[in-house]
């Protein structure tokens, strides 16, 4: 391509390939960190992607964590909540809900009190929260 692709057209590159390899761990690392990790409000993908996609060999060593925590610490102290990272900001949303409605028992009890509130979601609770968040089967926000 001549220029830079939009994060769509990545995504549809990556679902029609039959291989992996390189191109495919680069492909996937650039669209996980443009449309997961490091979002950006542009279509393209985010500029982080590409120190590592220069290292992708080290890929396995690198701590990812922190990659996401000072992402989220960046956007967050310029005030660019947007910007923050998508599973970061579902689990405020699932946080922020009125959840007095909603049956636990099936998944051990509803989440614990922490001081670090996403750490205390589990796959279980976000699950069980969503479902019955659910207007209809496109469209959330009956909590």
């Amino acid at each position: 391509m001549a220029s830079m692709p939009n994060t769509t057209v990545l995504a549809t590159s990556l679902e029609g390939m039959k291989t992996h390899g390189e191109v495919f761990k680069m492909k996937l690392l650039m669209y996980l960190i443009s449309a997961v990790f490091a979002p950006t409000t542009s279509l393209r993908p985010s500029n982080k992607c590409f120190p590592i996609l220069a290292k992708l060999k080290d890929v396995k060593n690198m701590n990812w964590c922190k990659f996401i925590a000072d992402f989220l610490h960046d956007a967050f102290s310029n005030k660019m909540c947007q910007k923050g990272c998508r599973l970061h900001l579902m689990l405020m949303y699932v946080d922020r809900l009125d959840l007095s409605t909603v049956d636990f028992t099936e998944i051990g009890g509803p989440p614990h009190p922490h001081k670090f509130v996403v750490s205390a979601w589990r796959y279980d609770a976000v699950k069980a929260v969503l479902a019955v968040d659910r207007i209809s089967d496109t469209k959330y926000g009956k909590l």
